[in-house]
């Protein structure tokens, strides 16, 4: 676009969100907040405890230091897992593996 064209210039979320769609990367995009939404679904004080180590494949790992938040977290998982997806709108955690 020329400037001085009189067209308002497209708002740059809109531009990256073409941009994004055109090279097929929103599953990456995707990936790339779940550690972020994990701590936002999990809590402050859950997420300081349990924290993210990678996603891959589906496959959400997450370390915990303690056996007691191991068992709480292992009994909340689905949970977890549910909410994640929901958040999407689609399903891209398969599984959660804490050690």
């Amino acid at each position: 676009m020329a400037y001085g064209s009189g067209k308002s210039p497209e708002p740059l979320k809109e531009v990256l969100d073409k941009i994004i769609s055109g090279f097929g990367w929103e599953e990456l995009v995707k990936q790339d907040r779940v550690p972020e939404l994990w701590k936002e679904i999990v809590g402050e004080r859950i997420a300081e405890k349990a924290g993210y180590v990678k996603f891959e494949n589906g496959i959400l790992f997450i370390r915990v230091d303690s056996s007691v938040w191991r068992s709480e977290l292992f009994l909340r998982k689905e949970s977890f897992k549910n909410e994640i997806n929901k958040r999407y709108g689609s399903k891209i955690v398969d599984e959660i593996v804490i050690r």
